[in-house]
């Protein structure tokens, strides 16, 4: 694992330097250079233009800024827009010269060599560096540029964490696998352990065996690397095993061993023939403290909600809980040590490592010293000691526990994700799915941005996780998925087609202004993504303006106009 980890990082180095040749090549050409400096010192007039801004804030005690300062940003922002599209479209047009082709092609050459050359002498068996270059290949996909920055592909820091695999060319069937007959996966009867209770109904549910995968070769022997193994469930009968690769993960303070096998079946999940279902996510908190993250509509009258109850985001909340005790407990154990030092004697290394110790922010720094300390005691800090032992002893216990209980936490939440698309995909042959960067989101508004976001629905992102939910229902419906614009799902009104505006934050149920009914926006939205799959056109239809929205339209427009002429 350890060599593999190597091999990774030295083909991101080779991709790091490739797309760094590039670079050059495309800078020596027309007005890219130009361009990109242009873009540059926009954005450094963007960045000093939001520390002013900043200072401006906490200056006034208020999260407005200046008229001024608005507008340079704005400027600011559109020059840096402007330059940046048409520096990609000068990069864009020179890849057609015939130098900067010949230049490309002597760059990737020596790329493709070098890849070539680490290969050979990376000393980790093709099963395994197989996975590896597959993610290289991702990595070469990634854009040349983020905005004005290089984007290049980062080095990863060896932590113990890792993967061994082995592919099975042609397949293996779950019978040769268990037969123990290949030089390449085998499966064999392993021992039980000792205090399992034979007797008892979960222990007759597993399997103990032995997984041997092959790591390497001593001439044309195996070299394999075997792990005792428990199989919830028996391979299929008729599965064709493709890949298996074994996992190590640290989860806290332990390590996780897992296998993932590949299997091929001939009797594989039939789609649904016909049927369409639109699935609108989102997140909602009530009162009762559940969660609804999706609400989903087919087009044949059935819907529903996916919500995650009280007690799936109370698993959630309890690891975070768990966490804010360890900073706590952090926080007291180092302001405690900073006291005791005021009035013991040290010797000179625990002065040293303890110089900055009133702003230390990391756990593994206090734990680290703790570990040392134990190693080279001194007289008179028995009181020091023991106190910074006593609160390293304390915190590992909890952080075990915070990591166990995340870990199951959000692999519940995963499973209800899982389950809710299986069910869908079973039933329905398409999913209508919002066109919509869930990044987006993410995103912390800028200074110049909105102000009157809820800190609240933030903090219910990260219990919703939506992106997760919209993966699962991705893989669930494999290639049957169908994207629709996002813009104004759930405002326009369903039945009329008219667009509505109120408060949506605080009222989930809406009585349209001009047809006089009533609906909750998601699954209002949800309706709409159904329309518009069922549309003949690909655009979004354009809503009709309610008649109160015109009217509140047309007073503003008044008051702005009255304000300007004033």
């Amino acid at each position: 694992m350890r060599l593999a980890h190597r091999y990774r990082n030295v083909l991101v180095e080779i991709e790091r330097a490739r797309r760094a040749a590039l670079r050059t090549l495309l800078a020596g050409h027309g007005d890219v250079a130009k361009l990109t400096v242009v873009a540059q010192e926009a954005d450094a007039e963007i960045e000093r233009l939001y520390k002013s801004a900043k200072v401006e804030r906490q200056g006034a005690r208020t999260r407005a800024i200046s008229d001024g300062v608005r507008e340079a940003l704005k400027a600011a922002k559109e020059t840096k827009k402007g330059a940046l599209a048409a520096a990609r479209e000068a990069r864009a047009a020179i890849k057609l010269d015939e130098q900067v082709i010949e230049g490309r092609k002597l760059i990737e050459e020596r790329a493709a060599y070098l890849r070539r050359n680490a290969r050979a002498h990376c000393a980790v068996y093709w099963g395994s560096y197989l996975g590896i270059e597959a993610a290289s290949e991702q990595m070469a996909k990634m854009p040349l540029y983020d905005g004005v920055e290089p984007n290049d592909p980062r080095f990863v820091r060896w932590e113990g964490e890792g993967s061994v695999g082995v592919q099975i060319q042609k397949g293996m069937s779950s019978q040769e696998v268990m037969g123990c007959a290949d030089t390449r996966l085998r499966i064999e009867c392993g021992v039980v352990p000792k205090g399992v209770d034979p007797t008892s109904k979960r222990a007759a549910k597993r399997q103990h065996m032995v997984l041997a995968i092959r790591v390497g070769s001593e001439g044309r022997s195996p070299i394999w690397a075997r792990f005792p193994m428990m199989m919830h469930r028996p391979l299929p009968a008729d599965g064709i095993i493709k890949w298996a690769s074994v996992h190590l993960r640290k989860r806290g303070p332990r390590e996780e061993w897992c296998v993932t096998i590949t299997v091929e079946t001939a009797e594989a999940r039939r789609p649904a023939e016909s049927g369409a279902v639109a699935v609108d996510l989102g997140w909602r908190k009530f009162e009762d403290g559940s969660l609804r993250v999706a609400t989903w509509r087919g087009d044949d009258g059935k819907g529903g909600f996916l919500v995650l109850s009280p007690w799936d985001l109370s698993r959630i909340e309890k690891a975070n809980d768990l966490r804010s005790i360890r900073d706590q407990n952090f926080d007291k154990a180092r302001i405690a040590l900073v006291d005791w030092k005021k009035t013991a004697t040290v010797p000179a290394w625990f002065e040293k490592a303890t110089a900055t110790l009133p702003q230390w922010r990391a756990v593994a720094r206090l734990v680290a010293l703790a570990r040392r300390w134990k190693s080279e005691r001194f007289e008179g800090d028995e009181a020091g000691y023991d106190a910074l032992e006593t609160w390293r002893y304390h915190d590992h216990h909890i952080w075990e526990w915070e990591s166990s209980q995340r870990i199951k936490a959000l692999r519940n939440r995963r499973e209800i994700y899982r389950v809710f698309a299986a069910k869908l995909a079973k039933e329905y042959r398409t999913v209508v799915l919002e066109e919509f960067d869930l990044r987006k989101i993410a995103e912390r508004p800028a200074v110049d941005g909105d102000t009157t976001q809820n800190p609240t629905a933030r903090t219910m992102r990260h219990s919703a996780a939506v992106s997760e939910l919209r993966m699962c229902i991705t893989l669930a419906f494999v290639d049957r998925v169908e994207k629709v614009p996002a813009e104004n799902t759930t405002k326009v009104c369903n039945p009329c087609g008219s667009i509505q505006v109120w408060d949506q934050a605080a009222d989930l149920i809406h009585t349209c202004t001009e047809c006089g009914v009533t609906w909750d926006q998601d699954e209002n939205a949800a309706l709409n993504l159904l329309a518009l799959r069922t549309s003949p056109t690909t655009e979004p239809a354009v809503a009709r303006e309610s008649k109160w929205s015109k009217t509140k339209r047309v007073a503003a427009e008044k008051r702005q106009a009255t304000a300007a002429s004033a």
